[in-house]
């Protein structure tokens, strides 16, 4: 159900980010489950357009969240330190 949502919400990433990804967590022999339903990630320029992009788009991007999950949503901001 994930993929799908993700498949059919966005064609690119929403004005203000530079790219996203939605992540489903997924079970592995001999580990306890993901803490996670799922994931989404924002790479955004800067805080401040990610802030005037969510009070554009922000009841859209929460909207669809009681479609696929009763639990509350996690919110948390990252600094990426070292990627290839």
């Amino acid at each position: 159900m994930l993929a799908d949502y993700n498949a059919s919400r966005w064609s690119a990433a929403p004005d203000g980010s530079e790219t996203f990804e939605v992540r489903k967590g997924l079970e592995q022999p001999s580990a306890p489950p993901p803490p996670y339903v799922c994931i989404a990630n924002f790479w955004v320029r800067s805080a401040e357009q990610f802030g005037a992009t969510f009070a554009q788009h922000g009841d859209e991007l929460y909207g669809g969240i009681p479609r696929f999950t009763n639990l509350q949503p996690v919110h948390s901001w990252e600094k990426v330190l070292s990627s290839s």
